[in-house]
């Protein structure tokens, strides 16, 4: 088993992409686009042997503190995925296609609310791509919200590896603003259009 995930993984680089170990249970694929349907389904299916085998190949780094950090498994997880997303693969979108991604979950949630509803529901989705995609990603010790060290106050691990203090929900409250606000603004800079919020109509 091991050995067909590093076959699938050379097969990956032979092609052109390479499957990257991004949290200790995340993977991010990154292909041509033509291939990306079938390699992502390859990968999903032996994302378990991909795992060990990329963890293994980033353990002399993490010895230098360096490479993936994973944290410990009791640690509770906070994770924003839109429904059709996979939460084992982030695939990388180039500039062009994200008009495109956008136009399909605004189609795709369409069929299930009214427009005004389907129309924040689809730029949430488009925003948790960009930002899973293209994110800030700070230190273990460094709470994603205020900035200060995390020292040995409770905290809570992020989705995208991120972590912030649960003392209070300030810190979780004032990244997620910050994130969004960041990935509106590169959406809108790549010719999207953000919804106008129900108050502001």
């Amino acid at each position: 088993m091991m050995a067909d995930a590093v076959n699938l993984l050379a097969e990956i680089r032979r092609l052109g992409g390479d499957v990257k170990l991004i949290s200790c249970d995340k993977l991010r694929l990154v292909a041509p686009t033509a291939l990306m349907p079938e390699l992502a389904e390859r990968v999903r299916a032996a994302k378990p042997m991909l795992v060990a085998v990329l963890l293994d190949d980033t353990s002399p780094a993490q010895q230098n503190g360096e490479g993936v950090s994973c944290p410990p498994s009791n640690r509770a997880t906070v994770q924003h995925l839109p429904a059709e997303a996979s939460s084992d693969i982030s695939v990388s979108k180039a500039a062009a296609d994200w008009p495109a991604r956008h136009r399909e979950a605004l189609a795709h949630w369409s069929v299930f609310y009214a427009p005004s509803e389907a129309a924040r529901l689809a730029w949430g989705e488009i925003e948790n791509h960009w930002h899973m995609q293209h994110g800030e990603r700070l230190p273990d010790w460094q709470c994603a919200g205020c900035g200060e060290f995390i020292d040995g106050t409770e905290a809570l691990t992020l989705g995208d590896g991120n972590r912030a203090h649960l003392v209070t929900l300030d810190c979780l409250l004032r990244y997620g603003a910050r994130w969004r606000g960041s990935a509106t603004r590169a959406l809108v800079a790549m010719g999207l259009r953000a919804p106008v919020p129900d108050d502001e109509r």
